[in-house]
C-alpha cells in the first residue's frame, strides 16, 4: 500500500471516531493516540509525499469527503463552491502544520493535540460561517449529535407525490437534487424523455446526471420544459424560511428556477411553499396544488396536510388570452 492510500485509512479512520462529535462542544476529547503513532511510523514517507507537491491529490480528496460528514449529520447543512474553497484552506493549513512537526521531529501528543484543537477550532468558525443556523442549534447539546432523517425515495413515491403526468411532460426535464442514484431521471430518460439531474452528492456521473449545488447551478432563462423537485430545494427553501437562515438566498434562486421554464413549462415540487407561491404575478403564473395526506401531529390529535405543488409559466400571448377569458 502506497503512502496516499495509507494517509487515507488514516483519515478514515480519524473520521469513523469522530462521527457525530459536536464541534460546538468544547469539552470534546481529542483521539489522537493513533494518529501519533501513524505520523512517526511513516515521517519520512510522509514528507516526501508532501515535498514532492502531491497534497493537491489529498485536499482534493479531503474537500469532496469532510461535507458528506456534516450532509449526514444534517441534511439542511449546505456548502457552495466559495464555501468549500474555504474548507480547502483549512485542510492546506492543517497539513502544513503536521509537515512542520514533521520537518522539525517535533511530533509529540501536545504538538498534535494544539494543531488539532486549532484545527477543530477553524472548523467550527467554517460552520458558522457557511451555515449560521447550525451554531444555534447545536451550541447547547452534548458530546454527540443525532442526526437528521434523510432518505432517498423510490421512483413511485416521487411520481405518486408530486403528481407527475407521465404521459405529458414538456421536455427537456430537470430534476433538481435527483439523489444519489438519480433513479427518476433514469426511468424518464426509459420513457423517452430528454432528462436530466443533479445532486450535491452523486454514486455514479454520467453526462446526463451530475453533482452540482442548486445554489451555485446556472438556471439559464427560458432552457426546461420541466422541472422536478421532491423533497429537495423546495424542502430546504422551507426550512431556511422557518429558520431564517438564507431564505431571502433562497427566494431568489427560487425565482431563477421559475424564470429559467420556458412558456407553459412546470415546475413540480414538494412541500408547497404558500409563503412566496401567494406573492407570485397571477398574470406570469398558474399556480395549483394537490393533498399528500394528512398526518396526525403532536399529543393533540390535529391533522395536517402535505401539499405538493405545480407552477406553470405563461407567456406574453397566453397572458393575454387569460385576461380576455
Amino acid at each position: 500500500m502506497n503512502i496516499y492510500n495509507k494517509i487515507i485509512s488514516l483519515i478514515s479512520y480519524q473520521l469513523s471516531i469522530n462521527n457525530n462529535k459536536n464541534l460546538f462542544c468544547k469539552n470534546n476529547i481529542l483521539s489522537i493516540n493513533y494518529l501519533e503513532q501513524f505520523l512517526i511510523s511513516y515521517k519520512q514517507e510522509i514528507l516526501s509525499y508532501f515535498e514532492n507537491e502531491q497534497k493537491s491529490n489529498l485536499l482534493k480528496y479531503l474537500k469532496k469527503e469532510i461535507p458528506l460528514i456534516f450532509y449526514n449529520i444534517n441534511q439542511y447543512i449546505d456548502f457552495t463552491n466559495d464555501d468549500l474553497n474555504l474548507l480547502e484552506i483549512i485542510y492546506s493549513k492543517l497539513l502544513k502544520d503536521i509537515y512542520y512537526l514533521l520537518k522539525n521531529d517535533i511530533c509529540c501528543s501536545m504538538h498534535i493535540e494544539n494543531i488539532l484543537k486549532h484545527h477543530y477550532q477553524n472548523l467550527a468558525c467554517w460552520i458558522k460561517q457557511t451555515n449560521p443556523f447550525t451554531y444555534e442549534l447545536y451550541k447547547n447539546q452534548s458530546h454527540f449529535l443525532s442526526k437528521e432523517i434523510c432518505s432517498e425515495y423510490t421512483v413511485e413515491t416521487q411520481i405518486k407525490v408530486l403528481h407527475l403526468p407521465l404521459n405529458n411532460l414538456t421536455e427537456p426535464v430537470l430534476d433538481i437534487g435527483c439523489g444519489k442514484s438519480g433513479n427518476l431521471v433514469k426511468m424518464l430518460r426509459e420513457y423517452g424523455y430528454e432528462a436530466y439531474g443533479f445532486n450535491r452528492i452523486m454514486l455514479y456521473k454520467t453526462n446526463y446526471i451530475f453533482e452540482d449545488n442548486w445554489m451555485d447551478f446556472d438556471f439559464t432563462p427560458n432552457k426546461w420544459g420541466t422541472i422536478i423537485s421532491h423533497l429537495s430545494f423546495a424542502n430546504h427553501f422551507k426550512y431556511n424560511h422557518l429558520s431564517g437562515n438564507l431564505s431571502t438566498d433562497y427566494a431568489k434562486k427560487y425565482m431563477q428556477i421559475l424564470s429559467s421554464l420556458k412558456t407553459m413549462g412546470v415546475f413540480y415540487y414538494a412541500p408547497s411553499l404558500p409563503f412566496i407561491e401567494n406573492l407570485l404575478p397571477k398574470e406570469d403564473f398558474i399556480i395549483s396544488r394537490n393533498t399528500i395526506g394528512n398526518y396526525n401531529h403532536g399529543c393533540n390529535n390535529k391533522y395536517y396536510s402535505m401539499l405538493s405543488s405545480c407552477i406553470t409559466k405563461l407567456g406574453q400571448k397566453r397572458r393575454f388570452r387569460t385576461a380576455i377569458i
